[in-house]
């Protein structure tokens, strides 16, 4: 296999790790821009106050880590449903790995504050419904 189609096998990997890489600096930026202008525990005010900021950067990591679980089940899918030389296996399973660690580092990016404070919103919500 030469570089050419390597790179070519791998394109959307790559895309999605640049992609992500260009997400996660944006979202930790905002986090910080988050932590520093409000207190850690007033996730509420976060929320009410960022309304947009806070549903992007939500929307985004849900499409980061269905982008990155239909590129594993893909890998996954060729690796088990062709005759693929070893090297090929190689570099799926490296996209295997390079996803899985996008996806969790899209959860650990997004939980904290804005993750808590959407589940800390929609437990609100409950309560005041049911009451």
């Amino acid at each position: 296999m030469n570089l050419r189609d390597l790179l070519e096998s791998i394109k959307l990997e790559l895309c999605h790790l640049v992609f992500g890489i260009i997400y996660f600096v944006g979202l930790k930026s905002f986090n910080n821009y988050l932590l520093s202008n409000y207190q850690e525990d007033d996730y509420f005010k976060m929320i009410i106050e960022n309304t947009n900021e806070v549903l992007i950067s939500l929307l985004f990591a849900v499409i980061m880590i269905i982008i990155g679980i239909s590129m594993i089940g893909k890998n996954l899918h060729e690796i088990k449903n062709y005759s693929l030389e070893i090297e090929d296996i190689l570099f799926k399973m490296v996209g295997i790995v390079i996803e899985t660690i996008l996806i969790i580092l899209t959860i650990v990016f997004i939980y904290n504050p804005i993750l808590r404070g959407i589940l800390l919103f929609i437990s609100l919500l409950k309560v005041l419904t049911t009451a």
